[in-house]
């Protein structure tokens, strides 16, 4: 940047601009009268408001005083927290691990899915077994049973024969 070259004329007058445009006339206001029932209530509400102010000023400043009174006493061991013992640490230690082991060993939710789904399957195939086993197999069975009731029955009637000769046979070798 260069400078202008210094110039030893005498100050000089600036040109005209042209005219000037005339200020604006002042605006005209009306001034009404305020009704006084209104001052009065704003005046009510700012006390009222300074009231409250107050009051909150005077609690927070209780607050913090209590606050540093409890921050500067507790200092004292009496007062002070002390924090969990080593073996209270260990002890939950212990749980969360046994908890952690126990949730390792669970099965997944894949594993029980496809177990209930087995299960339906085995409960199916019990009903359609169940359903084609018919009134025959049934009386099949009935028919088993009384054929071997009667060779019950024929078999304690031959102990009772063979009973009752060994009873004569021991009457006939006891009487010589």
């Amino acid at each position: 940047m260069s400078l202008p070259p210094e110039s030893d004329e005498p100050t000089r007058r600036l040109p005209p601009t042209g005219p000037v445009e005339p200020l604006p006339a002042e605006r005209e206001t009306v001034r009404t009268v305020i009704d006084p029932a209104w001052t009065q209530e704003i005046l009510d509400r700012l006390r009222s408001l300074r009231t409250s102010l107050a009051l909150v000023a005077l609690l927070s400043l209780g607050a913090l005083g209590v606050g540093l009174w409890a921050l500067l006493t507790k200092e004292e061991e009496s007062d002070a927290r002390r924090g969990a013992s080593q073996q209270l640490v260990q002890r939950l230690e212990d749980r969360v691990e046994a908890l952690e082991s126990e949730t390792e060993d669970a099965p997944s939710q894949n594993a029980v899915a496809r177990l209930r789904g087995q299960q339906q399957q085995l409960e199916e195939r019990l009903k359609t077994v169940e359903d084609r086993a018919d009134d025959s197999a049934v009386e099949d069975v009935e028919a088993d049973v009384r054929q071997l009731a009667d060779v019950v029955d024929q078999m304690g009637e031959a102990i009772d024969q063979l009973d009752q000769r060994v009873s004569d046979l021991e009457q006939t070798s006891a009487s010589p």
